[in-house]
């Protein structure tokens, strides 16, 4: 079994990469390496008899669907739900998300919880019974998809060193939360923001610009870590610049909303946002395109061929990461 050897002990659960040291992420890169080269009927037994519970209150596909094949892959099995309305911690019971925990707790090895609440990760970690993994909380922390994302460009770069990384969207968003501050500690030269229009910020330059457009949070790491931080004004720009891009829709619903109040929305992606092959052609780049999904028209299925685009390489790349934590954390749980 690929083993997590740090001067540090690894987490008891993962809520935030924040709970991560520089040696721990290089640890899990190189573990999702070993097992993403590793024979099937080798990984298959690296789980045997373990549960994997799922507490999603939010829909997903990519992070649910991943942490469950990557359970499987390894021998372990899943129970759970994808939907909150399906158990009773909502409408007239309404069961507390501690209560919930524990239950669930008690019937697995391991758990991951994707929540619309800021925080509710780190709650339900305080009294679940066994390593709990954030797969999203409210607009606060993505880590996995953050880890998995990274690992991606590193090993597709050689290395982020000195790299400029190019972000297209809302730089509040809990993708980018995370993105950003595992980028802070990886050594890259400069991040470029593309922001979206709707944000209270506006695009002038200038440093009040940036500390009105990027959470203070956020520009403190960034600014502790040496990195630069740039904005630009059309998708053109960072083609032309970066040498990865990660996007995000430009106009994406509260993270924060209860998913029953969601409705679809209409509205079209302002073309100097939209990634398209004819652009990436017109600039001649060979930035990396990157983005978590689900897209829309800011990212155009005409990149689906090209040798940078890697929005469905992403997904299948993430189940060895997600391998990869669950394996760290159930060793050290041992």
């Amino acid at each position: 079994m690929p083993t997590v050897s740090t001067p540090t002990r690894f987490p008891s659960d993962l809520v935030s990469v924040r709970d991560l040291t520089s040696d721990h992420v290089h640890a899990l890169f190189q573990t999702a390496e070993e097992l993403r080269g590793m024979p099937h009927r080798e990984r298959r037994h690296i789980l045997d008899g373990t549960i994997l519970g799922v507490m999603f209150f939010q829909p997903s596909t990519r992070t649910r669907l991943g942490f469950e094949a990557a359970a499987m892959r390894l021998g372990g099995q899943v129970l759970g739900f994808a939907d909150a309305a399906t158990t009773r911690a909502v409408e007239f019971t309404a069961e507390t998300l501690e209560d919930t925990a524990k239950v669930v707790g008690n019937f697995c090895d391991i758990a991951v919880m994707r929540h619309f609440m800021p925080g509710s990760a780190r709650r339900a970690a305080a009294v679940c019974s066994v390593p709990l993994i954030n797969g999203g909380d409210g607009s606060n922390e993505h880590p996995t998809q953050a880890l998995s994302d990274v690992w991606l460009m590193s090993g597709r770069l050689g290395g982020l060193g000195g790299a400029v990384i190019g972000i297209v969207g809302d730089p509040g968003t809990r993708v980018f939360r995370s993105l950003l501050l595992l980028l802070a500690g990886m050594g890259v030269g400069k991040i470029l923001f593309l922001v979206p229009p709707v944000l209270p910020f506006g695009l002038a330059g200038g440093t009040d610009f940036v500390h009105t457009s990027l959470p203070q949070d956020l520009h403190k790491t960034l600014s502790r870590h040496g990195v630069g931080l740039e904005f630009r004004s059309t998708i053109d720009e960072l083609l032309e610049e970066c040498d990865a891009i990660e996007m995000m829709p430009v106009d994406i619903p509260s993270l924060e909303a209860d998913p029953k109040s969601l409705q679809k929305h209409g509205h079209a992606t302002p073309e100097r946002f939209r990634m398209t092959a004819e652009k990436i052609d017109r600039t001649g780049s060979k930035a990396l395109v990157l983005h978590p999904g689900p897209r829309s028209d800011e990212l155009h299925s005409d990149t689906d061929g090209l040798e940078n685009s890697l929005y469905f390489e992403q997904a299948s790349e993430s189940v060895y990461l997600r391998m990869a934590v669950m394996a760290s954390l159930l060793t050290e749980s041992v």
